[in-house]
């Protein structure tokens, strides 16, 4: 999948309601080694989508991916220094972290 500096690898897994393609962070050989536990799923590729040219609309975010992820940035967050510098030059205390598909708070959408 294009877009990422990190690798992003797929999969055909079946959770339960059939067999579908994933995407995660995890590599081949430790998935191999260890399994693949429905948090680590980044996302399932919509059914007929061309997994070599994925758009945003062709996955749909896991939930469970989303409440890891909120929970590792929760937990770790502070110990950033970068991060805490950012705070206070914005002067709310705030930083805000965004992805390419939504705007900031002030409506500014993605470049």
């Amino acid at each position: 999948m294009a877009g990422f500096d990190r690798q992003v690898f797929h999969y055909r897994l079946d959770f339960g309601g059939g067999e579908r393609e994933v995407l995660s962070l995890l590599e081949a050989d430790w998935v191999v080694r260890h399994g693949l536990n429905p948090e680590a799923v980044m996302a399932v590729v919509r059914e007929g989508a061309d997994s070599h040219r994925l758009a945003v609309v062709d996955v749909r975010e896991n939930g469970a991916f989303l409440r890891l992820l909120s929970r590792v940035i929760f937990e770790n967050i502070g110990r950033c220094d970068g991060v805490r510098r950012q705070a206070a030059v914005q002067g709310t205390g705030h930083v805000y972290l965004l992805d390419g598909r939504i705007g900031d708070p002030s409506g500014r959408g993605p470049r």
